[in-house]
């Protein structure tokens, strides 16, 4: 699993990559929960690879496996449903998941 840790939140105006998503307590805990458990050890390990796109990214065992169906940005939506989160059933694109968000 690639995770990019960013040092604080940010938002910017104008970039379209990026929105805002208020999360109610309980939601906030079933997406924790999701990213957990997607880990293959629960987060409990070390990165496997400590390089990767820039200096903040780092690879990690995960459950599942990648392809042209379970992307990236389907996790993503799996990972909002999961919390409660409406977006659409099938998210395989960065607009599927953007889309259901203001900018």
């Amino acid at each position: 699993m690639h995770v990019d840790h960013v040092p604080e939140p940010r938002i910017d105006a104008g970039d379209g990559d990026i929105r805002a998503i208020t999360l109610r307590p309980e939601e906030y805990r079933r997406l924790a929960e999701f990213v957990h458990k997607s880990f293959k050890n629960e987060g409990g390990e070390r990165p496997v690879h400590h390089y990767g796109y820039d200096v903040y990214d780092s690879f990690y065992d995960a459950r599942g496996h990648y392809s042209a169906i379970t992307t990236c940005n389907a996790w993503t939506g799996d990972a909002l449903r999961h919390a409660g989160v409406r977006v659409g059933a099938w998210t395989p694109f960065p607009v599927t998941v953007l889309g259901w968000f203001a900018s």
